[in-house]
């Protein structure tokens, strides 16, 4: 909708100014964070699978620590590890359970001790710690580009184990929300940022880059698969937030914002800021302000689509009717030969486009979707039934997936013969 007003308010010129400065830095700039952020999860996948097999979600007894103080298996107890890295991470992991330090190097020397803890769960957690230590020169760039000023960041601490000296690192310490109101209130708070009022200036949020309140302590949530939402969010950051502020400025500047509402009132507030609302989240839709009622209807809507359209061939046929539309974009004749050199070699057609465009890269390619799925599979352990809905829901849209592919290759085929 927004690119299809950007080209009518530009006359379809490809260069004209609400392109340019509205619609190609967003466009531009989610690709780019879609493109790092399956390299990111990528090498954080490569860290997990050798540690695979040891994620086991039984209770681990910790007496040392108090009675009946138990880990929720491997995964809460890897993830309680990966807070030993830095002196502030520690103290909050220690003071929001109320755990002793001489109690827990107890419990973390019996650990080692009874192969509860082994050289490839350090080796794991030097891996994370690294991991977030090397975007995080980017955050800092981002940050500086729009604040001037550079984050405070947290300093690690070399670990003393027994296969050696590990430098330690940071991983961000959020409170359970199960456990802590502060937590909880918290996160409404975000999700009513992130809802559906369309005044709210557009933000992937930053909560990562403010300095800690070291006195406050409440017990951490020892779930690993908040690490990957904690990638998303600074990758988001660091390649979204830059464009989305620059989009907003001129969105709500006064003179423009008079411009547009002189030509519609309902351009800027229930179309453009949405819109860069959805492109800082990496959303579809917009949430709603009931969290739970949002994954009801969700689940309905994917789970209803699902039934409608697995196999459905008729559906699949309708996806060629893009062709007509592509051509009131590009010529005809430049349909007809990328056809031909797609029919030829669809391969190696394919793969050149891939190699052309980033963005079409992303476009033809589930591979994001892939890799956290693999991630969740390690540490979620899912059920046979789990497993075979969410295959469903992967590829229960293989036959359009593969016919719009088609179309799509073909069509951004024709358009950049006609460009060159």
């Amino acid at each position: 909708r927004v690119e299809s007003w950007v080209d009518a308010m530009d006359s379809g010129a490809i260069d004209g100014i609400f392109r340019r400065y509205l619609w190609t830095p967003i466009s531009e700039a989610a690709t780019e964070f879609r493109s790092k952020k399956k390299d990111v999860l990528l090498r954080y996948l490569d860290l997990i699978k050798p540690i695979e097999a040891t994620i086991t979600h039984e209770l681990i007894p910790a007496p040392e620590l108090g009675p009946g103080v138990a880990f929720r298996g491997r995964a809460a107890l890897l993830h309680a590890l990966l807070h030993t890295g830095n002196e502030s991470n520690m103290s909050k992991l220690l003071r929001g359970y109320k755990w002793e330090q001489a109690n827990w190097q107890r419990f973390l020397d019996r650990a080692i001790r009874d192969g509860l803890i082994t050289k490839d769960d350090y080796d794991y957690a030097q891996g994370v710690w690294d991991l977030l230590e090397s975007i995080k020169p980017q955050a800092q760039a981002a940050h500086h580009e729009m604040y001037g000023y550079y984050f405070h960041e947290i300093t690690a601490k070399a670990i003393q184990t027994p296969w050696g000296t590990y430098r330690g690192g940071y991983v961000p310490a959020i409170a359970d929300r199960n456990q802590s109101v502060d937590q909880a209130i918290r996160e409404e708070k975000d999700l009513f940022d992130q809802g559906g009022n369309s005044f709210m200036f557009p933000t992937t949020g930053r909560g990562f880059t403010k300095s800690r309140v070291e006195k406050y302590a409440a017990p951490l949530a020892l779930d690993l698969t908040g690490l990957p939402v904690h990638l998303d969010k600074t990758l988001r950051f660091i390649y979204l937030e830059p464009r989305v502020k620059d989009a907003a400025r001129l969105v709500t500047n006064k003179a423009l914002r008079q411009g547009l509402d002189a030509m519609d009132q309902t351009v800027a507030k229930d179309m453009l800021v949405p819109w860069l609302q959805r492109s800082a989240q990496q959303t579809v839709s917009t949430p709603g302000r009931n969290r739970h009622a949002d994954q009801l209807f969700r689940y309905l809507r994917k789970s209803t689509g699902a039934q409608i359209m697995v196999g459905n061939v008729l559906n699949t046929l309708q996806q060629f009717t893009g062709f007509s539309s592509s051509l009131l974009k590009v010529r005809g004749r430049s349909m007809r030969g990328a056809l031909m050199n797609y029919l030829r070699h669809p391969i190696t057609y394919a793969e050149d486009v891939s190699t052309r465009s980033a963005f079409m890269k992303g476009r033809s390619s589930s591979q994001v979707i892939e890799i956290q799925s693999a991630i969740d599979d390690i540490l979620l352990n899912p059920g046979k039934y789990d497993q075979a809905r969410q295959f469903a829901e992967r590829h229960g849209y293989f036959l359009q997936q593969g016919a719009q592919n088609l179309v799509d290759l073909i069509t951004w085929g024709a358009a950049y013969d006609e460009a060159l």
